[in-house]
């Protein structure tokens, strides 16, 4: 089983510092918004799910429980502050679509069926073929610009909901090229 590209020392030194109730400052990549941020976190648990390392912590910019991908901790620093843990720790999935998130129906090609294994998927249409039509929650358009990119050819939008332009696949890639072609 491979899970994930975390770093082995970074998942250590995490487990130490969940093992010893020691605070960690972090610099985190979201991908969602496409940006590295400084965070002070409590952290409580290390988990796994779908084939990535997981880091459940009470973030004090957000303050609230937040789950980070290990393998997106850019630099940690184990910080000399001891916290309480809660008595019973928040289970929390890696993502739970809100009912008034948008929502993008894709018809996907047979290379692209990886797509509702990588992602959680509200419907999966079998078009004969390979082909597949998909629906997803949408939680942040840069993630959806990404992936929309990323799929090309072999992803055409049904509908959208929300704010979701019909053609941000296509406005991303020529914003990409904009800048290389600059």
């Amino acid at each position: 089983i491979d899970l994930g590209q975390a770093s082995a020392e970074t998942l250590a030194t995490v487990r130490e510092a969940i093992a010893q109730r020691r605070r960690i400052d972090i610099d985190y990549y979201a991908y969602n918004r496409d940006e590295v941020t400084s965070r002070r976190i409590d952290p409580y648990r290390v988990t796994s799910d779908q084939g990535q390392w997981y880091l459940l912590a009470h973030c004090h910019r957000a303050e609230g429980e937040r789950l980070f991908r290990v393998d997106r901790i850019r630099a940690l620093t184990v910080v000399d502050e001891t916290f309480e843990a809660p008595a019973d720790v928040p289970d929390v999935s890696v993502f739970e679509p809100n009912p008034d998130d948008p929502r993008v129906t894709l018809d996907l090609e047979p290379e692209a069926a990886w797509v509702p294994q990588a992602y959680p998927a509200e419907s999966i249409d079998d078009l004969g073929g390979g082909r597949q039509r998909v629906t997803l929650a949408i939680s942040a358009l840069p993630w959806l610009a990404r992936l929309l990119v990323r799929l090309g050819s072999s992803a055409s939008v049904v509908s959208t909901s929300g704010d979701i332009p019909a053609d941000l696949g296509s406005r991303t890639a020529t914003t990409i090229l904009d800048r290389y072609r600059g």
